[in-house]
């Protein structure tokens, strides 16, 4: 699952590899789109968003805030995750701040991921039904990820004590 993490709407921002988000995401089971690129947060273009072609798309924002923020990625309805509504609002101050809030932050990261993943299977399932491709039904039932019922987020060190 490849995810665009935005941090800022105007101009458009998310962050790098290097982020303690990006180490969530990887958690969960998920990749950021802009996980090679350099830099700990940055502006990207439309450009390059569509170059990355995301899965889904993972807006943080403040608590009130939510349907402006998701409603905000309708100019970019080329996506594929925008046209799937795989667009999810996220509360900033449980994904964006390092503190204590960051482990419920992160706990809802990975069931939207999840629920990314689900909707994605989905998708897959229904066109494959529709084409009446059968092997295709199948491979998309294959794809699902085993179910857990306790997701243990660890990170990895980061040195210096």
């Amino acid at each position: 699952m490849r995810v665009f993490y935005e941090i800022w709407h105007e101009p458009l921002m998310t962050i790098g590899g290097t982020h303690l988000i990006s180490d969530v995401l990887a958690a969960c089971g998920a990749r950021n789109v802009f996980e090679l690129a350099q830099g700990f947060a940055f502006a990207v273009s439309a450009e390059q968003l569509y170059a990355r072609a995301p899965d889904a798309i993972v807006v943080s924002t403040f608590a009130g805030n939510e349907m402006l923020a998701a409603s905000r990625w309708q100019r970019f309805a080329p996506l594929a995750a925008v046209q799937a509504g795989r667009v999810y609002v996220i509360d900033s101050a449980l994904a964006n701040r390092m503190g204590p809030r960051l482990a419920e932050g992160a706990a809802i990261l990975c069931a939207l991921v999840d629920r990314a993943r689900g909707a994605g299977i989905e998708a897959c399932r229904r066109g494959a039904e529709r084409a009446g491709d059968k092997r295709q039904v199948n491979r998309c039932a294959s794809s699902a990820p085993p179910r857990r019922a306790r997701r243990r987020v660890v990170w990895p060190s980061r040195g210096g004590g």
